[in-house]
């Protein structure tokens, strides 16, 4: 977490547990998405979407280079991805 050099391991992990706890207190699919909309730009929404999609695909055992290939997924997120 380059980006946030500057905040205590605290203050990580307390903004984490904080968005943990926003989406645990939805009540349905419509609330998540009130939240998702208010609190995330829609390149970021795309972007932890194509996340979602590798994380179900490595779950499947697809390969890296055949997630690259079909998705036009770069490799370093595949990676990222799987760890």
């Amino acid at each position: 977490m380059k980006r946030y050099h500057f905040l205590s391991d605290k203050e990580i992990y307390d903004a984490l547990n904080r968005l943990t706890d926003v989406f645990l207190a939805a009540k349905d699919g419509n609330e998540v998405r009130e939240i998702i909309n208010g609190l995330l730009t829609e390149d970021e929404k795309i972007k932890i979407g194509r996340r979602v999609i590798v994380a179900e695909l490595v779950k499947n055992d697809m390969k890296v280079r055949d997630l690259v290939q079909i998705g036009r997924i770069g490799a370093s997120t595949v990676s990222f991805v799987r760890r």
